[in-house]
């Protein structure tokens, strides 16, 4: 779906961009595909809708038995993220019998969501090892190979298997740090997965790559049927986008509010320069 979006978007774009584009208009793009990461990144089509969302995961299958890895390059233009039962995480270690585990009570948040997601997980099926020259248990980890300019996170609130919708709330930041989640920092060596240990490097730390929420998707309402709800953050005032309603919030609550509500479905961060 936000492949094709974008795709109508940057079709409608290029049709009229002639004719109606001004200088304000041509400097806030200029401003926006210059806050585009350098660094371990391959280059989307310029000038696209799609290139601002555009992003790599380096996602590795990684050997049991020998830790072997086998790594791929993945593109991507939104997360999808796990939330409720299927969004535990544990640092400490990644045995199968750590993975579901959570405290009672304990909040999930945006940042655990990142976590459970790029932490390994073994596959149902045994995969051919090329070192091993066997089908050995696998794992498969992903991490953010090249982070977009927008990031765009989806909460996945709708359960197909129990056709439900997930009314957990999750918290998230005005400031989110993805520093942690580059391959460096995140991806587990050989020998961490030949002992089924995750352990926290101290060696230096961990780079500062800095998002700005600046839009949330609200979906109120059940599986089948509800309403959606857009907040907008334009020169530093918030912006509620009802239908066709559009109004700004008041100026000492307006990040609270958001940041408080329980309906929230997909997020918006944009990479600060």
């Amino acid at each position: 779906f936000m492949q094709v979006f974008l795709d109508i978007i940057d079709r409608d774009c290029n049709r009229f961009e002639k004719t109606i584009i001004t200088d304000r208009q041509e400097e806030i793009v200029r401003q926006v595909r210059s806050t585009a990461p350098s660094a371990v990144r391959t280059e989307p089509v310029p000038g696209s809708m799609t290139s601002i969302f555009s992003g790599s995961f380096r996602s590795v299958l990684m050997c049991d038995t020998c830790g072997f890895k086998r790594p791929s390059m993945e593109s991507f233009l939104n997360v999808s993220l796990a939330i409720g039962k299927g969004a535990t995480t544990s640092r400490k270690t990644y045995n199968d019998d750590n993975m579901n585990t959570r405290k009672r009570g304990q909040k999930m948040d945006v940042r655990t969501c990142l976590d459970h997601f790029s932490d390994p997980e073994p596959l149902g099926d045994e995969v051919h090892c090329d070192w091993c020259r066997a089908k050995t248990k696998t794992r498969k980890q992903q991490t953010f190979a090249k982070l977009p300019t927008v990031l765009c996170l989806h909460l996945k609130r709708f359960d197909a298997v129990t056709n439900k919708k997930i009314t957990e709330h999750i918290s998230f930041p005005s400031e989110l740090n993805m520093g942690p989640y580059v391959p460096h920092w995140r991806e587990v060596d050989q020998v961490e997965v030949m002992e089924g240990q995750i352990k926290e490097d101290t060696t230096g730390t961990t780079p500062t790559i800095l998002y700005d929420l600046v839009c949330t998707i609200d979906h109120s309402g059940t599986l089948n049927q509800g309403h959606y709800v857009s907040n907008v953050k334009v020169d530093d005032n918030w912006y509620s986008c009802n239908d066709a309603e559009v109004y700004q919030l008041s100026e000492d609550s307006a990040e609270k509010h958001i940041l408080k509500s329980e309906n929230v479905y997909m997020l918006f961060y944009i990479r600060r320069k």
